[in-house]
């Protein structure tokens, strides 16, 4: 019984075109340092890419079409003609059958398709030339062609091997990952042994959102073949989302045991470092990274993040200097430089960065909020009111601005309006205990003692459940002081 095989690495094409991959949260030692907003600098929003399986040189059980021609008569198919001699022109249905899979083996889809359409027109009954021809389409990054002749294939033959692996993969490239995880579950009750098809059913799952589902078939796919660098990546990515940050580190590690140039895996391990407090192995994994891509921006501020985290203002500076000269025209990462200078004491660098960073983008109000701060440790509290103002007006919900203007008000003798901007950060962020002390102060300077009494006990309790002994004594202190008739002044 002569076998027709159509070789076509589909699997790689078809994740390729699904663009597979596992969102991964912001890494938290690339959240800006304390003081500085969440979006002050780029951060990694597109999450580590999974690549798709190895190609392989013939495709598994449950990947491609292999029924023979007298095997599609025996299930009620048209048999086709004899092949011609070699080197005459197809004629028929077979023949243009035989020399699409040789064009397709060769890499010639256009070619391979135009032999199926051939192959189809002789004879439309032929459910293998349909899966034949949506694999080279599949191959032509024609996911929606692919699709629908997969469907013609299946309606043909319900059974017929390969075609529902086909389909999963078009229909996840497509969008449509509920029906790939359905494919690929029926796909595998034919191969229940093909890792691969494990592989793209855990990609699918992590689409929809369930990370342990995909965590399980990534692990039936590593039971199958241990050895597979992407599939570790994978899992581990999908293990950071369950969360399961030790196990996604640890799988991070084993990829690069397998892959050591494997460059999402660093990436990914720096993120789950960071997470578990580790900013030494963090940054050791960034470094590792830019050995590999020394022009990615992303990683020089994700690193100078971790510095700062680890307090190197130095070595967080240079990445950031470093980042701009490679993206002179992106004002964020000007913001990012003038948070961390402001960290180091640098008021007035830190003023030069967001002036910089508001003439490349003026609708920041992260870089407004920090040149509002740096204006007032050099002493411009004017200056500092109006950043503030166009703080809140870009964005009404930021705290900090009303804090920060509420305290340069403060300091040009405007208590009362103080007081309604503490008030206001207070209704936006209820639990701040500093601002209750903030504005426990601004009371009892125009001797509202009821106000500044309930403000200095509200301090009181929040600093002791933040375990914060010498803020929640400051704030006794100043509780006993209005108690007893005196005058609180702020430290």
């Amino acid at each position: 019984m002569r076998h027709i095989k159509l070789l076509i690495s589909i699997l790689v094409v078809l994740a390729a075109m699904a663009g597979l991959g596992l969102a991964c949260s912001g890494p938290s030692d690339t959240a800006p340092t304390e003081g500085a907003p969440a979006n002050a600098a780029p951060s990694d929003s597109s999450g580590v890419a999974l690549p798709p399986p190895a190609p392989t040189a013939e495709p598994a059980a449950g990947s491609a079409p292999s029924q023979s021609v007298e095997e599609a008569a025996g299930a009620g198919e048209t048999v086709l003609a004899s092949a011609p001699p070699a080197g005459a022109a197809p004629t028929t249905a077979e023949a243009f059958y035989n020399r699409g899979v040789e064009r397709a083996n060769r890499g010639d889809y256009q070619g391979a398709q135009d032999d199926f359409n051939q192959t189809l027109r002789l004879n439309p009954n032929l459910a293998n030339a349909y899966a034949s021809r949506g694999y080279a389409r599949a191959n032509l990054k024609d996911a929606r062609g692919a699709q629908d002749d997969f469907n013609q294939a299946l309606q043909l033959d319900p059974v017929l091997p390969g075609a529902h692996a086909g389909r999963a993969y078009a229909r996840a490239a497509l969008g449509d990952s509920q029906g790939a995880v359905e494919d690929f579950s029926l796909a595998l009750t034919q191969a229940p042994d093909q890792a691969d098809l494990y592989v793209g059913r855990g990609y699918a799952r992590a689409k929809l959102g369930d990370f342990r589902g995909a965590v399980d078939d990534f692990n039936q796919a590593l039971r199958r073949q241990p050895d597979q660098a992407d599939v570790y990546l994978a899992r581990a990515t999908a293990r950071l989302s369950v969360p399961d940050v030790q196990g996604a580190a640890d799988d991070f590690s084993q990829a690069l045991r397998l892959k050591p140039d494997l460059v999402d895996a660093y990436t990914g391990r720096a993120d789950a470092r960071s997470r578990l407090g580790d900013r030494a192995g963090t940054i050791e994994d960034l470094t590792q990274a830019l050995r590999f891509k020394p022009d990615e921006v992303d990683l020089y501020v994700r690193r100078a993040y971790a510095s700062a985290a680890a307090g190197d203002t130095r070595a967080a500076l240079a990445d950031f200097d470093q980042a701009i000269r490679l993206k002179p025209d992106q004002g964020d990462l000007y913001a990012a430089r003038g948070y961390a200078r402001a960290n180091a004491g640098d008021a007035r660098g830190a003023r030069d960065d967001f002036t910089q960073a508001l003439r490349l983008k003026p609708d920041q109000a992260d870089a407004y909020l920090g040149r509002g701060y740096a204006d007032a440790n050099v002493g411009d509290h004017r200056a500092a009111i109006q950043d503030f103002d166009q703080a809140v007006r870009l964005n009404p919900a930021l705290a900090d601005a009303y804090v920060g203007r509420a305290y340069a008000r403060a300091n040009l003798g405007d208590q009362q309006a103080a007081i309604a901007d503490f008030g206001e950060a207070l209704r936006l962020k209820p639990d701040r205990a500093d601002v209750y002390m903030a504005r426990g102060y601004a009371r009892a300077s125009l001797e509202d003692r009821q106000g500044a009494t309930e403000d200095f006990q509200r301090a009181a309790r929040l600093f002791e459940t933040e375990g914060d002994s010498a803020r929640q004594q400051e704030a006794q202190e100043a509780l006993r002081t209005i108690q007893t008739g005196g005058r609180s002044r702020r430290r």
